[in-house]
């Protein structure tokens, strides 16, 4: 399984994919806790009635009830710094890939929505991002994060972070 935030399942599609395409693993993603700020939401509330025009219709009216305020808390997770190598190596890699028409996924141990989000938007990724099965994914992949690029469900190779080649040397290499 490769679930996004919605629940839907990706695995086949990635596992299907007649085209090469990379896949960013990370069994885990380490952070400490989350900072929970708060802040103030105006919601407009409005209220609809029927009118009567003719004998036979009638007309939907909005008119404005009350504005409400609430408090929504939100939460910053600061990451661990060794995924500084995911914005500085890996994303920079994938950018060169998908501007060569590949398609880029990642995939993660388990986490909620707004970790997921958070990490994404932190790391400056440009492609969705998954939940799996963390031993799973520590099954095909020891590094956390690596690189894997596949074809038709196949691994072609396998790449640790710090090993990462240049995606030239990767397409000249594996991608024939």
């Amino acid at each position: 399984m490769a679930e996004d935030t919605d629940g839907t399942d990706h695995a086949e599609a990635l596992l299907s994919d007649p085209n090469y395409s990379f896949l960013v693993l990370a069994y885990h993603i380490d952070f400490k806790n989350g900072k929970s700020t708060s802040r103030t939401v105006t919601d407009t509330i409005y209220r609809t009635d029927t009118i009567r025009v003719k004998k036979d219709s009638i007309r939907l009216v909005q008119t404005l009830d009350h504005i409400a305020k609430s408090e929504v808390k939100t939460y910053d997770y600061d990451f661990d710094p060794a995924y500084e190598a995911l914005y500085k190596k890996v994303n920079p890699f994938m950018d060169e890939a998908q501007k060569a028409g590949f398609k880029v996924h990642g995939l993660t141990g388990p986490a909620d929505a707004a970790v997921l989000d958070d990490f994404r938007h932190s790391t400056q990724a440009a492609y969705p991002i998954y939940t799996a099965d963390d031993i799973m994914i520590k099954t095909i992949m020891r590094s956390n994060p690596g690189v894997m690029l596949l074809k038709n469900g196949k691994v072609i190779a396998k790449f640790h972070i710090r090993d990462l080649p240049t995606f030239s040397t990767v397409k000249a290499t594996y991608m024939k």
